[in-house]
């Protein structure tokens, strides 16, 4: 005769009724007989545990079948439980897949109680954890088309690994001291914790190339180990490099050069922590820098970026080698290094340390700073598009905007500067801000004169020489011949035009080339 689930569990029953009547829990038994050696749930099977067991055959759920673990009650798994129904783990029961076994889902899986796995736990279907769902030294793979909810506490064991292909919904708290790679789509609602305690020291999130991390309004995200993304991470919520005080370092996020960071919400860079950018970093929100914000790839700048040390012990700068486009506010310093260009139409209410490329406005405009500091190999990348207009105006020429902050006194230093060693570059700009003719210059002998840079605390160090007036951009017809002075507490650029009218005799023309040499424009 066949031990069928349903015969099996009507004996089992009632031991375990004799033993409560006698005052005694029941003893660890299988939860089938050992013959045949997959033990099947049929659909429409349902069955609860009324004793704890110890599986090290295999099991299998059918769609539509139904296995309970019952409240109290603990059901280990040495072998392998397919599940294609619905296995629940009820309230204070607990679920533990031991070294080696395998727990495939492709059902729905409930658990409300404690799920412990040290083995492999496989979701391509339903799992809804609201209890405690421990990943200890095992392997928990969400795959493609999988499902995790998590209402509970989700956590990865330092030496485990957490593999999202499908979709995972953090509602409550995740905590991750292993390894969690992401390739799906990941909604924090929750606090994700990474390198929290102790016990979760070194968790690493891999937001790997076409994963999506969502950290949604009211999430947060707190990072005390690495975060890598190669993918797209949004912020609507926290996300912060936090300190824990027995680590050293409070945490590195990287975004790598195929990687998107949109923050709406709040970015936090902590004391000691690290935050660098090699590929596109969105900011509408907030941004607080403790310490180092490196951008070697695009940050975008429409929201606020507070960079300042919170004690004097500690360095907060923003190091840029990429692109740095402020149209927001940042408060704190920013140095632009050789390969690096700021651009924009913001305020910058810190100093500038411009090593690398200024070019301001968005064709053309304004860029507001405190003090700046100019080096040798530096550049101006100076836009007009109408030489009636006015400078920094949508019509009109570049304007660089030195206004004093707090304690900053609005000054420009030139007197790093040596001959040549500044470059301005003159670049003419349609009325569609494309490469092109400007409007105006319609006095081929005028002359024109722009404030290109304005500094309310003065100008040190000018040197008319160490300046090189590259023109190459200038699409105007006609000859100019281009010049820099400072005036007052202005740098002006000048431009002056010539006219050459040809004369009958050979000879004639041959004294107007010469003159032609002597008044030809200025060009490096």
């Amino acid at each position: 005769m066949r031990l069928t689930p349903t015969y099996i569990a009507a004996i089992l029953s009632l031991c375990a009724i004799s033993n409560l009547a006698l005052g005694q829990r029941s003893s660890w038994q299988q939860l089938e007989a050992p013959e045949p050696d997959i033990t099947t749930f049929d659909a429409g099977e349902s069955y609860t545990t009324t004793f704890n067991t110890r599986n090290d055959i295999d099991i299998r759920i059918l769609d539509g079948g139904v296995l309970i673990n019952g409240v109290e009650y603990q059901m280990y798994t040495y072998a392998s439980m397919e599940n294609d129904g619905t296995l629940t783990n009820s309230i204070d029961g607990t679920l533990y897949n031991t070294q080696g076994g395998t727990l495939n889902n492709s059902g729905t899986l409930n658990n409300f109680g404690k799920l412990t796995d040290v083995g492999t736990l496989s979701n391509s279907g339903t799992l809804n954890n609201n209890g405690t769902l421990s990943n200890n030294n095992g392997k928990l793979y969400n795959t493609e088309g999988g499902t995790l909810n998590s209402n509970g506490t989700l956590s990865n064991g330092r030496f485990g690994g957490l593999n999202n292909d499908g979709t995972l919904n953090n509602f409550s708290r995740l905590n991750n001291g292993g390894v969690l790679n992401n390739d799906g789509t990941l909604n924090n609602d929750g606090t994700l914790y990474l390198g929290g305690s102790v016990s979760f020291e070194g968790g690493v999130l891999n937001n790997n190339l076409g994963g999506t991390l969502n950290n949604n309004l009211g999430g947060e995200i707190r990072n005390a180990s690495l975060v890598k993304n190669y993918g797209t991470l949004n912020n609507d919520g926290t996300l912060s490099n936090v300190y824990y005080g027995y680590r050293v370092n409070a945490g590195t996020l990287i975004n790598y050069s195929t990687g998107t960071l949109n923050n709406n919400g709040t970015l936090n860079n902590f004391s000691t922590g690290t935050l660098n950018n090699a590929g596109t970093l969105n900011n509408d929100g907030t941004l607080n820098n403790y310490s180092t914000l490196t951008n070697s790839g695009m940050l975008r700048n429409n929201g606020i970026i507070n960079s300042s040390s919170r004690a004097a012990s500690e360095i907060s700068s923003i190091q840029n080698h990429g692109t740095l486009r402020n149209d927001g506010i940042i408060n704190g310093s920013v140095d632009v290094k050789a390969s690096g260009i700021l651009t924009g139409s913001g305020t910058i209410n810190g100093s500038v340390l411009l090593e690398g490329a200024i070019n301001p406005g968005n064709s053309p405009g304004t860029i507001t700073t405190s003090n700046q500091t100019w080096i040798n190999g530096a550049s101006y990348g100076w836009e007009i598009n109408d030489s009636d207009g006015t400078a920094g105006g949508l019509v009109g020429w570049d304007l660089i905007d030195i206004t004093a902050a707090e304690l900053d006194s609005g000054n420009l230093d030139l007197s790093q500067l040596t001959t040549g060693g500044f470059g301005i570059n003159i670049i003419s700009l349609d009325t569609l801000n494309a490469i092109g003719a400007a409007e105006g210059f319609d006095d081929p002998n005028g002359d024109y004169e722009f404030v290109i840079l304005t500094a309310i605390g003065g100008i040190t160090g000018f040197e008319a020489e160490d300046f090189a007036l590259n023109d190459d951009g200038f699409q105007n017809s006609g000859s100019w011949e281009w010049s820099i002075a400072q005036d007052g507490n202005n740098l002006v650029l000048s431009a002056t035009g010539y006219t050459l009218v040809p004369e009958p005799s050979s000879l004639a023309l041959l004294g107007m080339g010469g003159l032609g040499l002597m008044l030809r424009r200025k060009r490096s």
